[in-house]
């Protein structure tokens, strides 16, 4: 049995982070729920964990067909990955090469070798350390496709290829990039990791966007970048490739820090009404937005209480679970890892400051309003508290009936365990 208190569904929650950022329709999350998960219709206990599940809560029964579906989707993406390794590649004869023969030229870099281990690549992708309890199954399962080294006892060759372990040297074609940007002082387009949005606008357009928007938001429509970036927006909606399903029976958690003595009710727990509703990182002053994560260890972060608060706040936290699929925009997919692009949906500011309007906000807010207007249900994001985990701003929900929360819990000090 697996719930989503045990710890091993931190490992399908690290599967999540990459869908998000690398391959949003090819939702194995989605495929997981569908296949194998249940829902509670009474209280019941976790077997695995002996956390007390409420009634509409989904979880696994049977845990190890979901931890073996999350590793082969783990072996499949790293073997797609892997180009080279360290037993075919060049890369290591040339760098040992130019070290031999510019020893004592100081102005060579000779330090041209690229490679990543498998250990840095699982971490870097999947939040895999070597220390996991899965990464010695994983890693005797990957192999390199260039030469077959980590495949194994060939009965047929007669030859053993070996496996690989934490520090089998690996190549991707980004390592492979790296290397001829070092070799040749050329950076090509992978190492500069173009987004989608890059790819439709520049950073001079999206600024001048937001700087109309900062002057006179009322008529923000008549500027051509929001018309451009409205129809960018409609057709990557009618490609399934540009929506993250989220599947039914997700189970989804929301927090909120009130006065200790506050008595809170359920209906005080879903999105403020408009007329409450404060600037956030995907709504305007004025328009509600449900913010919920996948984890509710991150919203200690995400919603912190102050120290010198801990003894007159508590904490609210909420299961919510959804009771159909959900159309959500991946943004950090369209905008990618360029620091520019990505910087203006994922730029934490100065959260708790005091003004009125967060700048750092704009153009999330912006795109928010277009997905919203257009059909999404929401925007999914990558947490910029803790970017392992992610986070849902779902739009226009109608309570108990889209969504439903099932459980709700007070907690007065500053943590969840």
């Amino acid at each position: 049995m697996l719930c989503c208190d045990c710890d091993e569904y931190n490992f399908i929650l690290s599967i999540e982070e990459y869908v998000v950022r690398e391959h949003p329709k090819e939702n194995i999350i989605n495929f997981l729920f569908d296949e194998y998960s249940q829902k509670c219709f009474q209280d019941i206990t976790c077997e695995s964990c002996g956390t007390n599940l409420v009634s509409g809560e989904s979880y696994f029964p049977n845990k190890v067909d979901v931890i073996n579906e999350v590793q082969k989707y783990v072996i499949s993406e790293i073997n797609s990955m892997i180009i080279q390794c360290e037993e075919c590649s060049e890369i290591k004869d040339i760098s040992y090469s130019m070290k031999q023969y510019f020893e004592d030229d100081k102005t060579i870099n000779t330090e041209i070798d690229s490679a990543i281990t498998l250990a840095e690549l699982l971490n870097e992708q999947f939040n895999i350390d070597s220390e996991s309890e899965y990464f010695e199954s994983i890693a005797e399962n990957i192999h390199c496709g260039n030469c077959r080294n980590g495949t194994g006892e060939s009965y047929e060759n007669k030859e053993d290829y070996g496996v690989f372990n934490w520090s089998t040297e690996v190549y991707t074609n980004y390592e492979l990039d790296e290397f001829e940007e070092k070799f040749y002082g050329e950076k090509s387009d992978l190492r500069e990791e173009i987004s989608l949005m890059a790819l439709n606008f520049s950073i001079e357009e999206l600024n001048d966007l937001k700087n109309d928007y900062i002057n006179n938001k009322i008529y923000i429509s008549r500027n051509p970048y929001f018309c451009k970036l409205e129809n960018r927006i409609r057709k990557w909606f009618k490609d399934d490739k540009f929506i993250y399903k989220m599947s039914k029976d997700r189970l989804l958690y929301r927090t909120r820090v009130v006065d200790k003595d506050k008595i809170v009710h359920k209906e005080d727990l879903w999105a403020p009404p408009a007329e409450f509703a404060n600037q956030g990182r995907f709504n305007d002053i004025g328009t509600s937005v449900l913010y919920c994560s996948n984890d509710k260890s991150v919203l200690e972060k995400e919603v912190p209480i102050k120290e010198d608060d801990i003894d007159k706040k508590k904490r609210i936290l909420v299961k919510i679970i959804n009771n159909k699929v959900l159309n959500l925009f991946p943004i950090n997919y369209i905008f990618g890892k360029d620091k520019k692009f990505n910087g203006l949906i994922s730029d934490d500011g100065n959260d708790f400051t005091d003004a009125v309007i967060k700048k750092h906000y704009i153009i999330s807010n912006i795109v928010s309003a277009i997905c919203c207007k257009i059909g999404y249900d929401g925007i999914v994001y990558k947490s910029v508290k803790s970017g392992e985990y992610i986070n849902y701003a779902i739009f226009n929900v109608k309570e108990d009936e889209d969504l439903g929360i099932i459980d709700k819990l007070e907690i007065t000090y500053n943590g969840f365990r």
